[in-house]
């Protein structure tokens, strides 16, 4: 509790990064989009470029998994004004 009305939230969060992954795949066809990524790279430079572009994808999954989070805690407990949520 902060004031009276107004509480915060902290937790820890361990994902399940199969269950991110297979998001991020099924959004838009990625699946098949990273599949023609990976089989046209020829060099190894080419296909670090893709994999690097596929772990950033990743990273911003996690950011965007953290917001829908945060949204749905403030949804169903307006009270929490402040949120930290730390993903381990």
């Amino acid at each position: 509790m902060v004031s009276p009305g107004v509480a915060r939230f902290k937790a820890e969060i361990h994902f399940n990064s199969v269950a991110i992954c297979d998001k991020y795949l099924d959004l838009h066809d990625n699946a098949t989009a990273l599949g023609e990524s990976f089989r046209s790279t020829g060099t190894d430079a080419e296909t670090r470029r893709v994999a690097r572009r596929y772990a950033q994808h990743m990273y911003m999954m996690f950011g965007l998994e953290v917001d829908r989070l945060e949204a749905l805690i403030r949804q169903k407990c307006p009270e929490f004004k402040y949120i930290d949520l730390e993903p381990l």
